[in-house]
């Protein structure tokens, strides 16, 4: 479901951006910058793992989608953060999501 504005945003995801009530990693696997240069759009796997799980509880994997535009300060800002619903990640999902992830290309 849709969250709008900055405001309401930062409320929800607050466990997430500071990370007391999941730990999210995450990296795109795909990432296409529009025609005009200011639009793009980056999709991949994301784990998430509570940073005190309880007995029972393991990681969950998801695949996000992002739209993102460039301002004119020329900061990338996200426009729509979606994602499937999480499912339990085995051990062997988990290591072939850090296996994954790669090191950012330097240019």
């Amino acid at each position: 479901r849709p969250t709008p504005g900055r405001e309401a945003f930062g409320k929800e995801w607050a466990g997430i951006i500071d990370g007391t009530g999941v730990v999210l990693t995450w990296y795109p696997t795909v990432v296409v910058i529009g025609g005009e240069g200011d639009i793009a759009f980056s999709s991949g796997p994301a784990l998430l793992e509570s940073p005190k799980p309880k007995p029972g509880e393991g990681p969950g994997l998801v695949h996000f989608t992002s739209t993102w535009h460039r301002g004119d300060d020329g900061r990338w800002r996200v426009l729509l953060d979606a994602g499937s619903r999480p499912h339990p990640a085995s051990d062997e999902e988990v290591a072939a999501f850090r296996a994954g992830r790669k090191a950012c290309p330097v240019r």
